[in-house]
């Protein structure tokens, strides 16, 4: 996907080869977006609004490198932050990926040979590790940081 752009109230959108013009209705102020795709470490897009916005075509790529290695270092560390004490072990990863994967813990305890019991607690234990309110959150974060896929 190619960034975008879109004009302001009295300013124009940036214009260029690598650039889609978008048709924004009512946009008071003009601006530029760069989708950062980063697979099971998220999606999305880095915006940038203002009067006067001035990409040359020929900084356009290189300002989309940057936004692109800009955002993998922040959820990198987003990763980092999770302390060495708050790791999850190899058992709380196995039940997060078997129930991000649908199972049931009934199913997750037959799977690896473990009472209902244990395989609800090691969830339990990563969804803490992780600061989820659940495991439906814990599972959540577990993809975004890249610790199950």
């Amino acid at each position: 996907m190619l960034p975008f752009a879109w004009a302001g109230e009295n300013d124009p959108a940036v214009r260029g080869p690598f650039i889609e013009e978008l048709d924004v209705a009512d946009a008071t102020v003009a601006g530029v977006g760069f989708p950062v795709k980063l697979g099971i470490m998220g999606n999305g897009f880095v915006l940038f609004f203002g009067s006067d916005l001035d990409l040359a075509d020929d900084r356009i790529l290189e300002f989309h490198r940057d936004v692109y290695r800009i955002m993998r270092e922040l959820l990198t560390l987003d990763v980092q932050r999770i302390s060495p004490h708050q790791n999850l072990n190899d058992r709380e990863l196995q039940c997060l990926q078997l129930a991000a994967d649908g199972h049931k813990s009934e199913a997750i305890a037959e799977e690896l040979a473990l009472s209902v019991h244990t395989v609800n607690a090691y969830l339990g234990f990563a969804a803490t590790k992780l600061d989820a309110v659940n495991r439906i959150q814990a599972i959540a974060k577990a993809i975004r940081l890249g610790l199950i896929g």
